[in-house]
């Protein structure tokens, strides 16, 4: 919504506004930044989905490369690590 608009929002809606705009400030997303913190996710994903990232790469492959949001992630990820030589073993 255009903030031009606002003046004319029932007080109730915005206030809700202004709430929404305040948390997203406050709060921004998450951001895997390091390689501790991708390695990190790496395991999360292991443990959920019961495989290793190897398997995990091979079964992308098998697939096409056709997967969940947190699939497609998961084997970015591992090339990123690869490529950073956390994963040195990986064949991707």
């Amino acid at each position: 919504m255009g903030r031009d608009n606002l003046k004319t929002l029932p007080d109730e809606l915005l206030a809700n506004d202004q709430r929404m705009a305040l948390a997203s400030d406050n709060k921004p997303l998450k951001i895997l930044s390091t390689d501790e913190e991708l390695m990190r996710f790496v395991e999360k994903m292991q443990k959920f989905y019961d495989r290793t990232t190897q398997e995990h790469v091979n079964y992308m492959r098998a697939r096409d490369y056709e997967g969940s949001v947190e699939e497609r992630t998961w084997y970015n990820i591992a090339r990123q690590l690869k490529r950073n030589n956390v994963l040195q073993d990986l064949q991707v």
